[in-house]
């Protein structure tokens, strides 16, 4: 038995609505706060988010991978682990 599922555009498109309609529901302000030590993101400015780390992946060498990355494109990189 086969645990391959085809994708179809059907399917693609109820994920696109799905994500969408999760961005629908507001954010309080309380929530949506950066910390203090953080500068706030500036116009045309990209900045990359990365949670990453799990007990079977090596964090320190993804996190160095992910600074190379983003300094040779001109990105801001914030980072933590779990």
């Amino acid at each position: 038995m086969s645990t391959f599922k085809k994708t179809s555009r059907r399917r693609i498109i109820k994920a696109g609505l799905a994500s969408l309609a999760t961005t629908a529901f507001s954010v309080p302000k309380s929530h949506a706060a950066m910390p203090k030590g953080l500068k706030p993101k500036a116009k045309g400015e990209t900045l990359v988010v990365y949670l990453g780390g799990d007990q079977l992946h090596n964090y320190i060498q993804q996190v160095g991978t992910m600074k190379s990355i983003c300094n040779k494109a001109g990105w801001r990189l914030l980072y933590t682990y779990d």
